[in-house]
């Protein structure tokens, strides 16, 4: 390429790859992964490359490129770019919703359809990350199954990334891992080691880790084994891959069913509700597929939005969803109440519930070049970048909101928890102090704060703080879910305070 031979260029320099490198690169990983690179992740992709060549000696990013494309590079080499390039982010016990229904419905269906006797469970996650979905399902497993150690159970996790692979396998999770988990399931199956938590073995050698690329059209030849799966969860995989892939591996999971097999997609993977073989079926408020007819309760709809109408006089430029219309009855009684229709910024609150993160920066833009811009609404935005693991340009974000109104707690608070994500745990503590100073009563970020100065040894202040985010929200409708850990209701911090405070008075007295 001519931009190699321009002496200006220094040998750094090449290691980085021009437009037109870049843009070969990323036609390069959607025909060999069906992963689609978004123009956030750019930079990302540059330091990628930057640094596969300065790990494996290739002179420029050309050469690499070259060898990548030739395959005559070692698995190492692309699997170093994979890792470098597919999001880590996942946690224990996420989405209630998915969980309750495993728990409480599922299982306790699948049990009776097996053949007499037959005690099989056949359980695949595929794009499990850092194994924290398959291990949640095997603790799932360990409190609902009395006679677990009489069953033949099957836990695989697959993953293109062979460097999360890695961390799934040796079962050490860092705090931000249990975000969403309740306190006595992390004391009864994890034990601290070395400031991590270290997941039980009689947990661990109940899953499986392998390195799988979903693309390949023959990949599940290469899952090795003779039964079909009773559950299949791919959960925020979809919305990185190009619908030419994500049909193709629909088309293999159908075959790699059990007859009564389900398949669970994440809230943000919206596919063709017609697909062959499987059956969109709804409980409450998730949305699975069924392998067959039968099934624990038909969703004859396609697939609705879970987001509520907005009131504003100029909403954002998208299509709307109507509701459908109540049936009439007989009955004397007056018709209910209208429910009030929610903000634009509630909107956006379900929309993140949801995991509709790709959904997020879209409908902002679209409100934001109606209405101009919004401090909130930014730091949502901020929000849904973090959760698509672009933190860099989070951050950025969330100073801009901060700059929009200096006055909103959310968007310090939103940075705070991007901040502690990143491991910049002082910078986390100003924000928050920050937020709390704009609404000393937000216990959210009373909790958090208290949580960041115990984890600095500062037990006085950080009891204290954790006590003033209890004595708050045991004011608050313990029904209420928080703003951030949304999968938590006021109730359960209650509990986890309860907990924590009770560990922390222990080892640093009452004062």
């Amino acid at each position: 390429m001519e931009i190699l031979q321009d002496s200006a260029i220094t040998p750094d320099d090449k290691l980085i790859p021009s437009a037109q490198c870049q843009e070969a690169f990323c036609r390069f990983i959607l025909a060999r992964t069906g992963i689609i690179i978004q123009a956030h992740q750019f930079d990302n992709l540059r330091s990628a490359v930057s640094s596969a060549c300065k790990r494996f000696g290739y002179a420029s990013a050309f050469e690499y490129l070259t060898k990548l494309e030739q395959g005559a590079n070692p698995p190492r080499e692309l699997e170093f770019l994979i890792s470098a390039i597919t999001v880590r982010e996942s946690y224990f016990f996420r989405d209630q919703y998915q969980i309750d229904f495993i728990r409480d419905i599922w299982l306790p269906g699948v049990m009776p359809k097996k053949p007499s006797g037959e005690k099989r469970l056949r359980i695949w996650s595929a794009g499990c990350s850092g194994g924290e979905e398959v291990y949640t399902i095997a603790i799932l497993l360990m409190e609902a199954l009395l006679d677990v150690q009489t069953w033949d159970i099957n836990l695989l996790g697959t993953d293109i990334n062979s460097v999360v692979l890695s961390d799934a396998a040796s079962g050490i999770y860092k705090d931000w891992a249990f975000r969403t988990t309740p306190k006595h399931i992390q004391d009864k199956y994890f034990v601290k080691k070395d400031g991590a938590f270290l997941l039980h073995q009689n947990v661990r050698k109940m899953a499986q880790f392998k390195y799988l690329n979903l693309n390949e059209e023959t990949f599940s030849h290469n899952l090795d084994t003779t039964h079909p799966f009773d559950m299949i969860l791919c959960r925020n995989v979809f919305i990185y891959l190009d619908h030419r892939t994500v049909q193709g591996i629909l088309k293999n999971f159908v075959s790699l069913l059990s007859p009564d097999g389900i398949l669970i997609l994440g809230a943000s993977d919206l596919v063709e509700t017609n697909i062959p073989g499987l059956e969109l079926c709804r409980h409450q408020n998730m949305f699975y597929y069924q392998h067959r007819q039968e099934v624990f309760a038909p969703a004859k709809e396609i697939r609705p939005s879970v987001r509520p109408p907005i009131e504003d006089k100029h909403p954002p430029k998208r299509v709307q969803e109507k509701a459908p219309l109540p049936k009439k009855t007989a009955s004397a009684t007056p018709d209910p109440k209208p429910q009030k229709k929610t903000t634009v910024r509630e909107e956006v609150i379900v929309m993140d519930r949801n995991g509709l993160w790709h959904e997020i920066p879209v409908f902002v833009d679209a409100y934001t070049a109606d209405h101009g811009e919004d401090a909130f609404l930014t730091g949502m935005k901020a929000k849904a970048l973090a959760g698509l693991g672009n933190v860099a340009a989070a951050v950025d974000l969330c100073n801009h909101s901060i700059e929009l109104d200096k006055t909103c707690k959310y968007c310090y608070y939103i940075k705070a928890t991007i901040l502690i994500e990143m491991g910049k745990l002082e910078d986390a503590q100003h924000a928050l102090r920050r937020a709390i100073y704009l609404d000393h009563h937000f216990f959210e970020a009373h909790f958090h704060l208290g949580q960041l100065l115990v984890r600095f040894h500062n037990y006085k202040a950080g009891l204290k703080s954790l006590r003033n985010a209890l004595e708050l929200v045991e004011k608050a409708d313990q029904e209420r879910l928080l703003f951030i850990e949304q999968e938590l209701t006021c109730g359960q911090l209650v509990e986890i305070l309860k907990s924590e405070i009770g560990v922390y008075d222990a080892r640093d007295g009452k004062g």
